[in-house]
């Protein structure tokens, strides 16, 4: 009975420890999914609103508003709050949001938002550039995944319908 109970105990301790362990990696993935599936239209609605000569810290706050961004809005939610709250100049809490974000792709996006608006050059053409080129990476991966969904689709068709029909025809030629 002791040793039943104390295998018991250990083995309860070690899924806790691999869940509580696990659990921080597994929502760190999830706010990077949910970046990078929303971030060309996040990127796209910059651009539309970049056009009209807002400054770049309203862009922030506008898009921080629109939670249909999921992630995005809360990461851009945090740069006006850096501005807001901790009276950091824009691009710095760009940099500092850009350098916590889970996703590779979003921090190269801030960090180009940012290095455009310390050299001067253009925001507007910048976040243009970047819709197109988002919208495009995000047509490639849906066009990828769908090709895979079809690729399960004939197998699943070949194994599990197609299979079965052919074996039973198989047999019935056997039996005669």
């Amino acid at each position: 009975a002791t040793i039943t109970s104390l295998a018991a105990s250990l083995s309860v301790f070690i899924l806790v420890l691999i869940v509580m362990h696990s659990y921080p990696f597994r929502l760190l993935r999830m706010r990077k999914t949910s970046i990078e599936n929303n971030m060309p239209f996040a990127i796209n609605h910059m651009a539309a609103i970049s056009i009209s000569g807002i400054p770049p810290f309203s862009i922030f706050k506008i898009l921080s508003t629109i939670k249909e961004y999921g992630e995005v809005s809360r990461e851009l939610t945090m740069v006006t709050r850096n501005v807001e709250v901790f009276g950091m100049d824009l691009n710095t809490a760009i940099k500092n949001v850009a350098r916590r974000t889970p996703s590779n792709e979003f921090r190269h996006f801030l960090l180009g938002i940012s290095s455009t608006i310390e050299t001067g050059g253009s925001l507007v053409k910048y976040l243009e550039s970047s819709a197109k080129e988002a919208i495009f990476d995000y047509k490639l991966k849906r066009q990828s995944y769908v090709q895979s969904l079809s690729t399960y689709a004939d197998i699943y068709t070949a194994v599990l319908i197609a299979a079965p029909l052919f074996f039973v025809s198989v047999l019935s030629i056997m039996a005669i």
